[in-house]
């Protein structure tokens, strides 16, 4: 062959070689992996909920498996298998990763443990981020969320995380509203609304309507049962209405009446698919007018949110929680019982726990201040000490089984008091500290006095209500005593020293319901001062101590 062809023929091959040997383009090149990435061993449900936002983080990490530390690298999540269905974000703040895109994360090493590198055999900073649902998602559509280490281009780790739309039948979207300033023999009415979130439709669902104790129904639907549900009163409906897939649909209104006893009320209403299990109802029976139903509603759905419709009534009623003291006499070195309480006059309810279980966050707190010249060496099982041993101060609250304080009901707290110098006794007292006022505040403080052979100490002050008395000037009275020569509580509620005492009534029937709202819990705020009085007192000492 001639000399010029033969040229041109080496240099197309070197070229064809060049070619084959390149990476394609748009792809990073496949190196050793160096990171290795925890793995999901299940698939990840995104619920369509978008009160909250997204799902619970997720989270991803990797080992260093190289003999090199590791730095300069990008780690990227991509979720573009859910375009149009999931949305993407970073859950830190601030966050070490920047939006591409709805579906795309990028997480730059440079901003993980604040550019360190990854030793050998050392973990990469975990990477947290979230899904959300958009408004198109199809329940129960799947895919991959994949997770990919880079450096200079090389991919050096991956993982995937396999994700799908959950498919969980109704869910609510049409929600009531909180009223308040509302009278005792009102009458209102429930809001409730779903969409039908699921691949499949349904023939019928379960219904079900809770009411607190201040609240009652004022009609009966033919498809329903009703009974007490423990906490309140309650109806379990099916409704026979075929449920298409993405449909939405209001939920006929259930009528009820604001009680006399009405003051905190709640009402609420799930759809399920299912026959709810809990609560149970007790003493139920089925109701016998109309049939509640669906109705279709054509603008499709609202906000989408976990859990059913609900709202509060606050109603303008009256409530009067009374504390009552008590007058003890005994001897020197005698224990005498002293029996305090508090009691509710009405006319409404009260709730006794504001947390998520009985027993978190008390509605009712009252405090104990033990007479000078005592100590309490038997102290009630409700009552704390702030302090420490010895204390003179105790909170006291309710029964942690109740979670409502009923009309009439008394609880009382049974001190022994420990008469140790006759010569300082003083009147103690018990306040209510919370709720901080009632529409009644003149018999919210009551006197606790232990006398010797009916006197108090030297230089005694009056007791709490300015005359020596054993109530507030609104009120007195005893939650019942025994001691040498216990108080006694008259027909009227007043106490007198002498006599023989009686015991403290038992508490009146009371009513529970499952706790809701929140507040502020008193325990801490005062432990808190006791530290700081102690604190206070130290600091004082070692002052003067400096200067001696």
């Amino acid at each position: 062959m001639p000399r010029h062809a033969l040229r041109a023929g080496s240099t197309a091959v070197a070229v064809g070689l060049l070619t084959l040997g390149a990476a394609p383009a748009g792809h990073a090149d496949e190196a050793p992996e160096t990171l290795r990435f925890s793995d999901y061993g299940k698939t990840v449900n995104v619920e369509p909920y978008t009160d909250g936002g997204y799902t619970s983080p997720l989270w991803t990490s990797a080992v260093n498996t190289s003999s090199q530390p590791l730095k300069d690298f990008t780690v990227t999540i991509d979720a573009s298998a859910f375009k149009g269905q999931l949305s993407l974000s970073a859950s830190d703040t601030p966050t070490p990763c920047v939006s591409r895109s709805e579906s795309v994360l990028v997480c730059d090493s440079e901003k993980l443990d604040d550019g360190r590198p990854v030793p050998p055999g050392g973990h990469m900073r975990g990477i947290d981020f979230r899904l959300r649902t958009l408004a198109a998602a199809r329940p129960g559509f799947s895919g991959q969320i994949r997770i990919t280490a880079e450096k200079n281009g090389a991919v050096i780790g991956k993982t995937g995380i396999k994700a799908a739309v959950a498919d969980i039948g109704p869910v609510t979207d049409r929600h009531g509203q909180d009223v308040s300033g509302v009278k005792p023999g009102a009458v209102l009415g429930t809001t409730a609304g779903f969409t039908q979130y699921s691949a499949r439709g349904l023939d019928g669902v379960w219904v079900s309507a809770s009411l607190s104790p201040g609240l009652s129904f004022t009609k009966e639907f033919g498809n329903c049962e009703y009974g007490d549900e423990g906490y309140g009163s309650g109806a379990r409906c099916y409704v026979e209405t075929p449920v298409e897939p993405g449909h939405a649909y209001d939920v006929g209104s259930f009528p009820f009446k604001v009680d006399g006893t009405a003051l905190a009320e709640r009402w609420g209403v799930t759809v399920s698919a299912e026959r709810p299990s809990y609560p149970e109802l007790s003493h139920s029976h089925r109701g016998d007018g109309p049939r509640l139903n669906l109705s279709e509603r054509p603008s499709g759905p609202g906000l989408l949110q976990r859990g059913g419709a609900s709202a509060s009534v606050q109603a303008d009623n009256t409530l009067d929680l009374q504390v009552l003291g008590t007058s003890v006499d005994g001897k020197a070195g005698q224990v005498v019982r002293a029996k305090l309480g508090v009691r509710n006059n009405g006319a409404a309810v009260f709730r006794q726990w504001y947390g998520s279980d009985r027993g978190d966050d008390p509605g009712v707190i009252v405090q104990v201040t033990v007479p000078a010249g005592t100590t309490a060496v038997d102290v009630p099982e409700r009552c704390k000490a702030m302090g420490e041993s010895g204390a003179q101060v105790y909170w006291c609250y309710q029964d942690v089984d109740d979670t409502w304080f009923e009309v009439g009901q008394l609880t009382s707290y049974d001190f022994g008091l420990r008469i140790d110098k006759p010569s300082a006794l003083a009147p103690g007292s018990v306040k209510l500290t919370r709720p901080e006022s009632d529409d009644n505040s003149k018999n919210n403080t009551a006197a606790v006095i232990v006398t010797v052979d009916g006197k108090l100490g030297d230089g005694s002050v009056p007791a709490p209500g300015g005359d020596g008395s054993t109530g507030g000037s609104g009120g007195s009275g005893s939650a019942g005593g025994t001691g040498s020569t216990a108080g006694s509580q008259d027909s009227a509620g007043t106490s007198a020293a002498g006599g023989t005492g009686t015991g403290a009534p038992d508490p009146a029937p009371r009513g529970s319901m499952a706790s809701t709202g929140a507040g502020p819990l008193a325990w801490y705020a005062a432990g808190a001062a006791a530290v700081l009085a102690t604190g206070a007192s130290l600091f004082t000492a070692a002052r003067r101590r400096r200067a001696a």
